[in-house]
């Protein structure tokens, strides 16, 4: 092996606080785009100048192979719409994690999706657990890797960022990654988005310190990733993250979606509530809800969303704290 694969190797993962302010990824992905011509690209070279000029992060993961010729020929069609073309001309999916948009066959983003969200679900409040372990893993941060950078190493980095012990590093298969970035991923995310490609998951230890991976249960089957463009659908209009929900609007048409999995793509939005509350009082998480509103209100949005679901709601600023309707 030569130096420069060497050093890229050892040094090719680094994790940082998120950059300053990028553009929302709701935001690039509803961009409508003149005109894109692909004759014949290879899948990889496609998406990838898709997202880049664009100013999507991108990260394109194992289980594809890059060089599948994409072709498209289209107008006035959005950023999501054209890197869901791409995607599916090789058998692939396409969907938002961790800020970035995730490529990968539509097994492994539906797997990537439902890890990450049932593993933050266990950070959540729990007598015994210390708060600061919890907090460290639910901490965005910009993961970025380069190209001929191994996963193990990559989930090494941002363990160590966190402060976290992986007991098992060496169940993850050695293999080589193109260069990618998560701009706003916590540890759940990183975590699935590193494992689901290779049918792993990973556990907790007792005091959220540290996990184990192990492999996804005989049979697993997680519910079909969103279409990406049902990402785009979720930002407020004219407005990014962070903004206080009095100033924000909503639009989104959807239909069959759980409601966990569109609480999950809602951008800027802190979710508060205690799951075992919830489900002894009718809550379901994991209701389907069709929706269909246009710069639609808070209250009005979220009314959509979690009324089918038997969930009350409140909020102040941009944190959103769910009650069980019958107490």
């Amino acid at each position: 092996m030569n130096v420069a694969v060497t050093l890229a190797l050892l040094a090719a993962v680094f994790a940082q606080p998120p950059a300053a302010e990028p553009t929302p990824l709701p935001d690039v992905l509803a961009k409508v785009l003149p005109g894109v011509r692909f004759d014949d690209v290879p899948l990889r070279r496609a998406v990838s100048r898709l997202a880049e000029t664009n100013g999507a992060a991108l990260a394109f993961v194992r289980g594809l192979d890059p060089t599948t010729p994409v072709t498209l020929d289209a107008e006035n069609l959005t950023v999501a719409e054209a890197l869901a073309d791409a995607a599916g001309q090789g058998n692939a999916a396409a969907v938002a994690l961790g800020g970035a948009v995730y490529v990968a066959s539509p097994e492994t983003c539906a797997a990537a999706l439902a890890i990450a969200a049932a593993r933050r679900t266990e950070l959540e409040p729990t007598r015994g657990v210390r708060r600061a372990p919890r907090e460290r893993a639910l901490e965005e941060r910009d993961v970025r890797w380069d190209d001929l950078t191994t996963p193990r190493a990559l989930l090494e980095d941002v363990a160590a960022q966190a402060s976290l012990t992986i007991t098992n590093p060496d169940a993850v298969p050695h293999d080589l990654w193109p260069a990618g970035r998560l701009p706003a991923a916590d540890i759940p995310t990183t975590l699935a988005a590193v494992l689901a490609p290779f049918d792993l998951t990973f556990v907790w230890s007792e005091d959220r310190t540290g996990v184990t991976i192990e492999p996804l249960p005989e049979g697993f089957a997680a519910e079909p990733a969103p279409p990406l463009t049902s990402f785009a659908a979720k930002t407020a209009v004219g407005e990014g993250g962070g903004v206080p929900l009095d100033r924000r609007t909503f639009t989104l048409k959807v239909q069959g979606a759980s409601v966990q999995r569109v609480m999950e793509a809602v951008a800027g939005v802190r979710f508060e509530y205690d799951p075992r509350a919830l489900a002894a009082g009718g809550g379901d998480l994991d209701a389907r809800v069709s929706i269909d509103v246009t710069e639609a209100d808070a209250d009005t949005f979220f009314t959509a969303l979690f009324a089918p679901a038997g969930i009350a709601f409140s909020w102040e600023g941009t944190t959103v704290t769910l009650h069980p309707t019958v107490p």
